[in-house]
């Protein structure tokens, strides 16, 4: 052996495996925890394997489902009852800003459904063979082979995500109807192409979509269940941030969980990423836990502004201020950033909209009134007489 080489003997070796699966053990269990506690430190010091808490940070029922009381309500009655009637659960139609949990929700509906399930783009099922595809995979127990409800069902799901964007909708309208679907064949005598409709397995089809409204009406009408999930209030997201922070293992105080919030326009997603930014410069600074200063220092190094305007809103702002009271169409805003008009539209107009930052009229959009105190609160704009900010709202 060479001289300064230690090698470890294999019962070494299976002593260290050994005391490293105990210390996984004794960290995987983590108490779950309801509600903010009311202290203004959260106490956990486990770190968990960075693999593991990207599969745990989603929810994964709908009692850990944040938010929305009222169609979590509905859903469980929705899966107890279509348990009991031993049908398939009606294609249900979930709408909402991006992030704001409809991939998540689609997810629990499955998997508490105990469902098999498929999922895909709508915009890649371009043809019928895509479609049967995905019935391929599905499964027949309590069918006979023509497709009739023989005994106890499973329940199949196909979750489709942006379902505005299918190419062929009309590829589904007997699907979801009646569960039948047309298969061409060549007959062999006559060389001449057939048509024969066969029942496919009872299956449900949950449809995602932050753009309802280009969804065709026949294709619309045939969701039994549409929901919209709205974007958070801002303790329901630092509820969520909570839950993230635990599982993720690091002390954050609640004065840095409402900045987070209050910054992340209401959307789950953007406020979890924010989070785990901040966890970065903590470890970086070599903090014990993530506070309010620590909260600010990573918005003013990624350029976040107040309310969570990025340097991206604010130059929109500033343009519809220096040519108020003129209007512009989404395609110039759009083109200002960089970003598609469809980006746009569907990224960062709502946010703007809503807060009436800005007001989108028939002619185009120009600054409201939020927008110009706002500019003005930032230090970016002068505003020395009132009339200056009614003037910005003259149609």
């Amino acid at each position: 052996m060479a001289k300064g080489v230690y090698i470890k003997s294999e019962e070494h070796k299976r002593r260290i495996g050994e005391s490293l699966k105990r210390k996984y053990a004794e960290a995987a269990p983590m108490k779950k925890i309801d509600v903010l506690p009311h202290s203004h430190e959260t106490t956990s010091k486990i770190f968990t394997n960075p693999s593991a808490y990207e599969e745990s940070i989603r929810p994964e029922s709908l009692a850990d489902f944040i938010g929305h009381a009222n169609i979590k309500r509905e859903l469980d009655i929705i899966l107890k009852s279509s348990t009991q009637l031993n049908q398939p659960i009606g294609h249900i139609l979930l709408t909402g800003a991006a992030g704001t949990g409809k991939t998540s929700l689609a997810s629990i509906i499955a998997r508490e459904a105990k469902a098999n399930i498929v999922t895909g783009f709508a915009s890649s099922v371009k043809k019928q063979q895509d479609v049967i595809r995905f019935f391929n995979q599905f499964l027949w127990r309590g069918c006979d082979e023509k497709g009739r409800i023989i005994g106890p069902i499973d329940q199949n799901i196909l979750i489709l995500d942006e379902i505005h964007q299918l190419p062929e909708p009309e590829l589904f309208f007997s699907l979801m109807e009646d569960r039948m679907i047309s298969i061409k064949y060549q007959d062999i005598l006559s060389s001449e192409e057939q048509i024969r409709k066969v029942r496919v397995q009872p299956w449900c089809l949950i449809g995602l979509s932050n753009r309802a409204g280009e969804l065709p009406p026949a294709l619309l009408e045939r969701f039994k269940y549409i929901f919209h999930l709205e974007t958070y209030e801002q303790k329901e997201l630092q509820i969520i941030l909570f839950h993230a922070a635990h599982k993720l293992g690091v002390n954050i105080n609640e004065k840095a969980l409402a900045h987070i919030a209050e910054s992340s326009k209401g959307i789950p997603r953007i406020a979890i990423a924010y989070l785990e930014r901040c966890r970065n410069v903590q470890l970086m600074t070599h903090a014990s836990m993530i506070t309010d200063e620590i909260v600010s220092k990573t918005f003013s190094m990624i350029g976040l502004f107040e309310q969570g305007l990025t340097s991206c809103d604010v130059k929109i702002l500033s343009y519809l201020y220096r040519i108020a009271p003129n209007k512009i169409g989404i395609n110039r805003l759009a083109s200002l950033i960089n970003e598609t008009p469809k980006a746009f539209a569907n990224t960062i107009e709502p946010f703007l909209s809503k807060n009436e930052f800005i007001i989108t009229t028939p002619s185009g959009r120009t600054l409201g009134r939020s927008g110009a105190e706002y500019l003005k609160k930032q230090g970016l704009i002068t505003l020395p007489k009132e009339d200056e900010i009614l003037r910005l709202e003259q149609k």
